[in-house]
């Protein structure tokens, strides 16, 4: 009598090698994926280019202490990176957030010039969530929040992540 024995077909063994694949992808999660499944965002600031040399970011903070960054122009920070700040330091952020009544802006604060800068700020407390988008002059207390934001570019110690040219390729 003959044993009949397993052998795998060339068809099994392409979709073993095809799951395992998928199953390290599927691991390879970027810090901004995870930041944002483990944490609520809480600011989240977006500047867009002009003809001249205006810094074009997206800076993300989470109520983690997580924050992301990705620079794309005229800024030291090309590519994305991510950096961590305490609880202080984040409460001080909100509370900045409401000191200057953030809630009481416009939505939106625009002057038509083709060559200006549009700057989104996004500020998430608890169920109530505001953005505010600034193109041209705006109120103190706006600018005055934006340059808050724009401080954490300076102050925080920036781990690079991701090389804007892999950025690029995707």
């Amino acid at each position: 009598m003959q044993k009949n024995t397993f052998q795998p077909s060339f068809f099994a063994s392409l979709l073993f090698i095809f799951s395992l694949l998928l199953s390290f992808t599927a691991c390879n999660k970027s810090g901004k994926d995870k930041a944002s499944q483990d944490s609520a965002l809480v600011v989240q600031m977006r500047k867009t280019p002009c003809f001249g040399q205006c810094p074009t970011y997206e800076i993300k903070v989470f109520e983690n202490g997580y924050v992301w960054l990705k620079g794309e122009k005229h800024i030291e920070q090309i590519g994305t990176f991510e950096a961590k700040i305490g609880k202080k330091e984040l409460a001080v952020l909100k509370d900045k957030f409401e000191a200057n009544k953030f809630w009481d802006l416009d939505e939106a604060y625009e002057k038509t010039m083709t060559d200006l800068p549009t700057t989104y700020l996004r500020y998430t407390s608890g169920s109530k969530s505001k953005e505010v988008r600034r193109t041209g002059d705006a109120p103190e207390n706006l600018t005055n929040l934006e340059d808050v934001v724009a401080d954490l570019l300076k102050s925080l110690k920036w781990t690079k992540i991701e090389d804007a040219s892999q950025e690029s390729e995707k």
